[in-house]
């Protein structure tokens, strides 16, 4: 019967972990591959295979960048718009004259929509961006650190 171990890293303790579970292998069979030609398709070596998913990749990086921007321009839309509603009802009342929802709309929950977005988006490139950064500097720590090991 295989032991299992949950195995767990980190590249920073604000960052998300990231859980796996990986079978229990002992130091011998675990260093069973190493040293090895690992071109041919038969053959496979565990570590390696750790050492390339734990790289980060780029590709995620505008997906979540424009996803974020466009659920928080949407919220910020939405907010703005509830409040120049609320706040032309109010001046309607005190000024004694008909609401206008059109100019709540047009004039105030939309440009102040627009500049969140914007805002939104150097804001989350950049952070993506450096995140991206440090998570490839640290992966690449870790496979000197495996290699030398």
């Amino acid at each position: 019967m295989q032991s299992w171990k949950m195995h767990r890293w980190t590249a920073d303790q604000n960052q998300l972990m990231r859980f796996a579970i990986r079978p229990k292998v002992s130091e011998e069979r675990a260093s069973y591959g190493r040293g090895r030609d690992l071109s041919s398709p038969t053959r496979c070596d565990v570590s390696l295979m750790r050492q390339i998913e734990r790289q980060p990749r780029w590709v995620g990086i505008p997906a979540r960048v424009f996803a974020f921007t466009i659920l928080l321009t949407l919220l910020s839309f939405a907010v703005a718009l509830l409040i120049s509603i609320l706040g032309t009802i109010v001046y309607s009342q005190i000024e004694h004259v008909a609401p206008n929802l059109v100019f709540a709309y047009k004039h105030i929950a939309f440009p102040i929509a627009l500049s969140v977005g914007a805002v939104v988006l150097m804001v989350s490139l950049v952070v993506e961006i450096q995140n991206y950064r440090q998570n490839k500097i640290l992966a690449a720590i870790e496979r000197t650190a495996t290699l030398n090991h």
